[in-house]
């Protein structure tokens, strides 16, 4: 309690001594205040300006930076919270409005621009079909609410703890509602809380307004699952869903509606979508929409005037604004601002104040260029005259729980596997990683790779969704679709069974995905790992490992992720007996430009030909808006092992020796073959001799006399998975998120318990993944494939994967985990 006194004191001599600062280096500001006082309370007309000891009084605003009345030149990092995403003076958008000018101030009837923007909005929001404009977010949302009480004549909305929807309709953590809410009749949910909420939605509730993610409120975002609770409770009752989204449009171009594909009734957007000019507008389907229309409602419409409503300037500058703001420059932003993050995390840290943390945008899809500062300091409610919010409810650090956050982990492999890793362990909070990748850069090589929904639920709550997205096919038709090898004719198809949907793309551009969010502190590449050294004593780290650069590292937990030839699961004299499968791989890409018409359109859909004892199997990877749309092909063949040898998936062929396998196979694999050779510049592709290995039977050793110091393995390394399900990359990725979130939430000190959890919670799977995968390439590759011809059954080879694919490793850790683990604080 002491050192907790003197941090405090420090805390406020500094802060004093930074307002004394202040002052004396802003008179003209200082004065401005006095005098606008004498007319505006509090010296001002918008009360998130209240700054104490008074506000800093701005002259000027160009691109991304103010100069204030002192003559005073700041760089702006709050772009007038979201109003100002390009800065203070864009070219293209100060252009269009002054262009403007000449033709008149307020016209006072309709322009082709209205309509315009109103075009772009309807494309983007995936809920607005209809759409009217107003001067700001408070205003959009005090019509939408109007407008969706209406609809089903009721008199009550569903709001929640914590929200903020402008300056008429906002409540605090507390439930105490703002003294200037309008007096509609507010039904108060817990924000987060199906079963809380669930008894409050009935027949009598007109509408259910919610934030996708509280922005005043603390940056909490609301789970998916919640969400899907709201819609699916908002259709049984016959309420209107309305997402307020006029902060949280800005994480994804579609919206955070279309991230997690959860499509309310009603929208409200605002700030940035107007240029920087004042901006509101609220919009949804046709039917809820039509009220506004008097020749589609007749004597039932409602009336929504307001002078400025499509005033000429917000209408211009919108519609200029609109072409800036792509899927493509969202993503470099919200990276920015994760980075902004975790540096500020890391400062925190080291000053020491474990209790305090940069949250943000944090869970399915963390944007964190919207920061606030969360803390375990009392306070009632989020009112404070600053920006600070003290309540213990918004906090994201865990309270009692045990845990192994302060050892010094290091992750050996920097491939899919263990980036997976260290984007699971910073989202779990583990603050000492280090990653060590034995290549000197990540660059363009392997293959492509389908992750398919077990892991896509994982990726997403890494916040990669979007990321992924832009770099990953986009809406295949199916799942997978079958061919004759002979004639090229069309079997049958599964249709896609299980959300989110496959993601197919290049091993490369997963892996930028996964280094997006990761901080280069963390990564060290170059370091291929030569031994590892137990050390005795308790005055030495548990662990050195020693890399052939000459260079050393310390760790107390070193994570095995380096793959079937791994040099940590040799440290740990673990025995690994591969077995030759029979069979061979050969991956290779098609630019779709070297394919006739006929057979580029055919490929790209997900294609499999069989043949007797081999087969055929193409992944349309990328897309053609980010240019990376390519076909990768994949054939397994039956070789006999003195034909190939090499299990490196590296290693490479000449194209002739896949085309000889399939010399007789229909037209459409022809063209493959042809396609092969003019997009490899040297003739050659890759090809990996395939073994079966047996799974470890134990996949950890503890350091002798230390409780918290272990060695443990991840992915291929412990459990090794023939490709013929696509799942070895998935394994790794639901792996890394159950090894985290135990390292984080562990309740005792005791490691080795720790560690005797995740493999009994993860090889059962594991197990049965890696004998489903023999058994499919076996199926795959039978000596009577034209019985496939005749018998195609597509619901038997989609029972086959469902288990795989509708498995969640995040409900599975809170069902086993609930008596070891303690989840407060974590983002399960």
């Amino acid at each position: 309690m002491a050192s907790s006194d003197s941090q405090t004191s420090t805390l406020q001599t500094r802060l004093n001594a930074l307002i004394d600062g202040f002052i004396n280096a802003k008179p003209l500001s200082k004065a401005a205040a006095k005098q606008a006082q004498e007319v505006l309370p509090a010296s001002n007309t918008r009360s998130v300006l209240n700054s104490a000891p008074f506000p800093l009084d701005l002259k000027s605003g160009e691109v991304y930076s103010v100069t204030s009345v002192d003559r005073r030149k700041y760089i702006d990092f709050v772009s007038d919270y979201l109003a100002g995403i390009k800065g203070h003076s864009y070219p293209s958008i100060s252009q269009a409005v002054s262009d403007s000018l000449p033709t008149g101030l307020s016209l006072g009837r309709v322009t082709t621009k209205e309509a315009r923007l109103g075009e772009i909005l309807c494309n983007r929001l995936p809920s607005i079909e209809r759409v009217r404009f107003c001067n700001s977010g408070t205003e959009a949302i005090t019509f939408a609410v109007a407008t969706a009480l209406a609809f089903p004549k009721r008199e009550k909305a569903l709001v929640f703890e914590n929200g903020y929807h402008g300056g008429t309709i906002s409540f605090s953590i507390a439930g105490q509602a703002n003294p200037l809410n309008l007096p509609y009749e507010f039904i108060l949910g817990k924000y987060n809380d199906d079963q809380a909420t669930a008894p409050l939605i009935d027949d009598s509730i007109g509408a259910i307004l919610v934030e996708p993610m509280q922005a005043v409120g603390g940056m909490r975002p609301a789970s998916q699952e919640f969400l899907q609770f709201l819609r699916q409770m908002a259709g049984r009752s016959g309420a209107v869903l309305i997402f307020d989204e006029v902060v949280t449009s800005r994480f994804h171009f579609h919206g955070l509606q279309g991230a997690w594909n959860v499509i309310p009734d009603m929208t409200t957007l605002g700030k940035y979508l107007g240029g920087g000019i004042p901006f509101g507008d609220f919009g949804g389907s046709r039917h809820i929409m039509d009220l506004l229309d008097p020749s589609a409602s007749g004597s039932q419409s409602l009336s929504h005037s307001g002078t400025f409503n499509n005033n000429i300037f917000t209408m211009t500058a919108a519609v200029a604004a609109a072409p800036l703001v792509t899927e493509e420059s969202l993503g470099p932003i919200n990276a920015l601002g994760d980075q902004l993050r975790m540096s500020g995390n890391e400062i925190v840290q080291k000053a020491g104040f474990g209790q305090m943390e940069l949250t943000g945008y944090v869970r399915w899809t963390d944007y964190l260029s919207l920061l606030t500062f969360s803390t375990i300091l009392p306070c009632g409610t989020y009112w404070p005259t600053n920006s600070i919010d003290y309540t213990r409810q918004n906090r994201n650090l865990s309270s009692g729980s045990m845990g192994f956050d302060d050892k010094r982990v290091a992750i050996v492999g920097g491939g899919l596997g263990g980036m997976s890793f260290l984007n699971a362990a910073l989202y779990a909070g583990l603050k000492k990683v280090q990653l060590y990748e034995q290549a000197p850069q990540f660059a363009e090589v392997g293959a492509g790779v389908n992750i398919t929904s077990n892991a896509n639920r994982v990726l997403d709550a890494f916040g990669l969704k979007e990321s992924m997205t832009r770099r990953s096919s986009r809406k295949l038709p199916c799942y997978m679709e079958y061919h004759s090898y002979r004639t090229g004719e069309y079997l049958g198809h599964i249709d896609e069974f299980s959300q989110p949907s496959a993601r197919l793309l290049h091993r490369a551009h997963l892996l930028e995905s996964l280094k997006e969010r990761v901080p280069q502190s963390s990564l060290n590449l170059g370091k291929r790992l030569a031994s590892i050294d137990r050390n005795n004593g308790t005055d030495t780290a548990p662990y050195t490992l020693h890399f052939e650069d000459g260079s050393s590292a310390e760790a107390d937990i070193v994570i095995g992720c380096d793959g079937i030839k791994s040099n940590v699961r040799d440290s740990m004299d673990l025995s690994d007996t591969p077995n030759y499968s029979g069979q061979v791989v050969y991956r290779g890409f098609v630019d779709y430009k070297n394919l006739p018409p006929d057979t580029a359109q055919l490929l790209r859909r997900t294609v499999n030909f069989r043949g007797p004892k081999r087969h055929v199997l193409i992944l349309p990877i990328g897309n053609k808006e980010t240019d990376t749309d390519r076909a990768a092909i994949i054939g397994f063949m039956s070789e006999p092992l003195e034909a190939w040898d090499s299990e490196s998936w590296m290693s490479r062929s000449d194209i002739y020796s896949l085309q000889e396998h399939v010399r007789d196979w229909c037209p459409q694999v022809q063209d493959i073959i042809a396609g092969l050779r003019k997009s490899s510049p040297d003739g050659r592709m890759l090809k990996q001799a395939l073994y079966v290995r047996d799974p470890l039977d134990k996949w950890y050793e503890m350091k002798e006399g230390q409780k918290g110091a272990g060695i443990i393995l991840l992915g291929d390394s412990a459990h090794s998975t023939l490709p013929h399900q696509g799942q070895g990359t998935c394994m790794a990725i639901e792996s890394g998120i159950a090894l985290a979130t135990i390292l984080k939430h562990w309740k005792s000190d005791d490691l080795e318990a720790a560690f005797r959890f995740y493999q009994d919670l993860r090889k059962p799977r594991t197990d049965r993944v890696t004998q489903t995968s023999s058994e499919a390439g076996r199926l795959a590759s039978s000596d009577t494939p034209d019985q496939l011809t005749n018998n195609f059954n597509p619901q038997a080879l989609m029972e086959r994967m469902k288990w795989i694919m509708e498995y969640n490793v995040l409900d599975d850790l809170r069902a086993k985990g609930a008596e070891f683990l303690d989840f407060q604080g974590s983002r399960l």
